[in-house]
């Protein structure tokens, strides 16, 4: 728990500082793993605007989030059906998808 609060507190000083790609890429994997849903969606948008590469490994995160409980997306304040839109809004986006 106190190691938790210290990332916090160190993400918290970093907010003004642009990020590169891979510092955005490990703070999704520990707001995931930390419950922080909605601020992992928040960097996932952001890289995927920076690096469309990164688009499948978005959608791997959306069909991770789609076996937690509602409880549990609640919880991380990233409801199950803004969980099912931005999914299928990321999958829209898969060259070969459109129209699908």
């Amino acid at each position: 728990e106190k190691g938790m609060a210290n990332v916090d507190s160190v993400i918290k000083k970093l907010k003004d500082y642009e990020l590169s790609g891979e510092l955005k890429r490990r703070l999704i994997v520990y707001y995931e793993h930390s419950g922080q849903y909605d601020k992992s969606e928040d960097l996932i948008f952001e890289l995927i605007g920076e690096q469309p590469e990164y688009l499948e490994e978005g959608i791997s995160f959306y069909e991770r989030l789609l076996s937690k409980t509602d409880a549990d997306l609640e919880s991380g304040r990233l409801p199950r059906g803004e969980v099912e839109d931005a999914l299928e809004e990321l999958r829209r986006k898969l060259p070969g998808m459109a129209g699908s």
